[in-house]
């Protein structure tokens, strides 16, 4: 369904206000339990809106990663555990404030040009991250 930019997409997205974006909204199952709830933003100009339903499988990123002229170089993703908001828990068939990990993550371009918004909200019975810390290279 695409959508005009509203003010926190706008920011997100880099693009001005009234832009179209594409909003693709879904609930993923693994054995018939709810799992997660993701909501991607791809701005208008990113590929056709039309290309992107027709090869969308349940991934807005393997879309974008499949369009080499794209030259999709990175994501930056905030993790955060946090309680369920209502309006995701019912969508989970959950309790409002069961405890879930949330994905807000920015998938850019080579050039640093932001590609899609994407938001998760994930069961944690379901999901596990491991995070690798590194010293800085030096020089």
């Amino acid at each position: 369904k695409a959508k005009n930019i509203i003010a926190t997409c706008q920011l997100l997205l880099e693009r001005h206000a009234g832009t179209q974006a594409l909003v693709i909204r879904r609930v993923k199952v693994y054995d018939d339990d709810r799992v997660s709830w993701i909501v991607d933003y791809i701005p208008v100009g990113v590929l056709p809106f039309s290309d992107i339903r027709q090869e969308f499988a349940g991934s807005v990123l393997d879309v974008l990663l499949a369009h080499t002229e794209l030259e999709v170089e990175f994501s930056d993703c905030q993790i955060t555990a946090l309680g369920l908001p209502s309006d995701v828990a019912g969508k989970l068939k959950v309790k409002k404030g069961v405890p879930a990990i949330y994905l807000d993550e920015l998938t850019r371009s080579r050039t640093g040009e932001v590609l899609n918004w994407s938001q998760a909200w994930l069961l944690p019975d379901y999901f596990n991250f491991s995070v690798r810390r590194r010293r800085p290279f030096s020089k």
